[in-house]
């Protein structure tokens, strides 16, 4: 059986269920035995991981981009090194300016150039990769959910005006800065609630706020619970490189959802399956018509729901991540 090390940044837990571990079962069923670690902070952690590295067939960078000294140790005991990441890992978050940071952007470039693969959670990080890489060995894999589990989930939507956002607390701010359209629509809607999914509530003024902590056992159950579900952005150097999983998530639940135009987002309102919104003028009528149009509200979850199928499902797209991950 192949042996297939993935390395990932304890910090991105997210990143790791979506991008490694929901992966497993796939893989086992086609002969990968796929093992999964976080990066070692101490010296004798790294030893005995710079062993299992020698020992594996493939290993999986997730995210994580060593100093130049420790790669070479990696590159010259990995058989096959591949990188793999859904975020713009050279610069800093938005709350920070999305300035370029510079010693990640080195780590980056030396990782570019020594790694026999590159999997990219969209094409502006795959454009980022390629241009310290072999275009050849740069592929655009897109964050994807099990459809299945979703479908499993028999939870119905609200009939109440629940909107919902679901993410961490280091995003909330983006949610924040729906603050004037969401007191308007409050103004419209007296029953409107907004219900966090997630580990803090936001301050979002006037409009009430309903926080649900987030558990990976009920997210899907809580999700199925909303009328409508919102992902907002700015758009940004780092922003670009978001791939769409909160999306993903309200369509694949059967939620119609209004988006930023940003990063994978973008795409997926292209292909029709959410409504996009960058004004604030256009959040609170999008929003409305969701509410208050059910034909166009069904429309959206359909349409939805097929583009998650089509485009972003797991059952799409383990079978070329395999591929790609262990250079069959």
């Amino acid at each position: 059986m192949t042996k297939l090390l993935a390395i990932t940044d304890p910090g991105c837990a997210a990143s790791t269920r979506y991008r490694v571990a929901q992966f497993g079962n796939f893989f086992r069923q086609n002969g990968v035995q796929l093992q999964t670690v976080p990066v070692p902070r101490e010296k004798t952690e790294l030893d005995r991981l710079l062993e299992t590295v020698a020992q594996a067939d493939v290993v999986v960078f997730q995210r994580f981009l060593p100093r130049t000294a420790l790669l070479k140790k990696f590159r010259n005991r990995a058989k096959r090194l591949v990188f793999d990441f859904d975020d713009a890992v050279t610069h800093h978050e938005s709350a920070r300016r999305a300035r370029l940071k510079f010693s990640r952007w080195w780590r980056f470039r030396q990782m570019m150039r020594c790694c026999d693969a590159v999997t990219a959670g969209n094409d502006y990080l795959a454009a980022l990769a390629a241009s310290h890489a072999d275009k050849r060995r740069v592929f655009t894999v897109p964050t994807v959910v099990d459809v299945e589990q979703y479908e499993r989930e028999t939870a119905s939507a609200a009939t109440a005006p629940v909107l919902g956002w679901i993410g961490g607390r280091w995003t909330l701010p983006y949610l924040e800065n729906l603050r004037l359209p969401l007191e308007q629509l409050s103004g419209e809607f007296p029953e409107l609630i907004v219900r966090v999914i997630a580990d803090k509530s936001p301050d979002l003024g006037k409009t009430r706020v309903e926080l649900a902590p987030w558990n990976e056992s009920t997210e899907i159950r809580d999700l199925k619970r909303l009328r409508a579900g919102l992902a907002p952005l700015p758009d940004d150097a780092w922003t670009r490189g978001k791939c769409g999983l909160r999306l993903l998530q309200y369509l694949a639940a059967g939620i119609p959802a209004v988006a930023a135009p940003v990063g994978t987002q973008a795409e997926i309102i292209r292909l029709g399956a959410a409504l996009p919104a960058g004004s604030e003028a256009e959040w609170r009528d999008s929003i409305r018509k969701i509410l208050t149009d059910k034909n166009s509200a069904d429309e959206l979850v359909a349409r939805g729901k097929l583009v998650v199928r089509e485009h972003f499902s797991l059952a799409t797209w383990a079978p070329r991540l395999l591929k790609i991950w262990s250079g069959r």
